[in-house]
């Protein structure tokens, strides 16, 4: 019996995974984006790490998208959450 729940527990694991792999939600880094409300242009770079780099010409665009960039890498962590806890609600209670 618990052989059998170690083996379903990694087929829904590789499940899980392969679909978390295809089409799991990722911020944007790359592209071009039109936000109204802006004053001037401003540019965002995003090094290797994920970490975003902001350049504007004026600190209301720089704190827009500061705060318009922070929520998009929130919104990516929580959804990653929602899914891991989601995975571990399933487990068996030997497995945990």
């Amino acid at each position: 019996m618990k052989k059998n729940r170690i083996i379903l527990l990694t087929i829904v694991s590789l499940i899980i995974s392969v679909f978390w792999y295809f089409y799991h939600p990722t911020p944007k880094y790359s592209g071009h984006v039109s936000i109204a409300g802006l004053n001037k242009s401003v540019d965002i770079y995003t090094d290797k790490y994920g970490v975003p780099h902001i350049f504007s010409q004026n600190e209301e665009d720089l704190f827009t998208l500061l705060d318009i960039t922070q929520r998009e890498i929130d919104c990516f962590r929580c959804q990653l959450l929602i899914i891991l806890s989601e995975v571990s609600l399933h487990m068996p209670s030997e497995m945990k």
